[in-house]
């Protein structure tokens, strides 16, 4: 199960950061002015993302969760760039390192309501990508009523754009 882990988190900064480039294209009103997301902004859709990859894994690595991180401190992408970026290296560390007994190890941690809770390792990182994809399709589909598409999104695109020429002829495409 680790190689799928790890290939699902490549796919997640792959996905997000096409997510960033798209968003970067946005007029500054476009990027943090209401609309019908989750969290009012497409800035505070991303925001919430980031912040909510630094809990997670931090969560994993059984330590204390991290400040909120505030919309209104990120008024464009880059600054949000600036911020995701060591957060996603720091997780692609971590998920590197793991092992396969790592993945049964129990996630211990108190939820916001107060309430404490226990996952697998490997629950709670599928819990994170699964996460991110919820929003990150929230967000491309506020792009796209702007006018602005990331494009595909899908795990197989990823996979094919990210295959090593030297593995042989890429497979007939998966695209309908």
């Amino acid at each position: 199960m680790i190689d799928q882990i790890q290939s699902q988190f490549s796919y997640n900064t792959w996905a997000n950061t096409r997510l960033l480039d798209t968003a970067a294209k946005l007029t500054p009103e476009q990027f943090t002015g209401v609309h019908h997301a989750t969290f009012g902004s497409l800035r505070n859709v991303i925001v919430h993302m980031v912040y909510a990859e630094q809990l997670w894994i931090l969560r994993a690595q059984g330590l204390p969760a991290p400040t909120r991180l505030q919309p209104q401190d990120y008024e464009t992408v880059d600054a949000i760039r600036a911020e995701w970026r060591p957060i996603s290296e720091v997780t692609q560390r971590f998920v590197a390192s793991l092992t396969e007994a790592d993945l049964e190890r129990t996630v211990r941690y108190v939820n916001n309501a107060g309430e404490p809770q226990a996952y697998p390792l490997w629950q709670t990182l599928f819990h994170l990508v699964n996460h991110s994809m919820q929003h990150r399709s929230e967000a491309a589909l506020v792009m796209t009523t702007f006018g602005y598409s990331t494009g595909w999104l899908d795990y197989l695109i990823y996979v094919d754009e990210t295959r090593d020429v030297d593995n042989g002829p890429t497979l007939p495409s998966h695209r309908a």
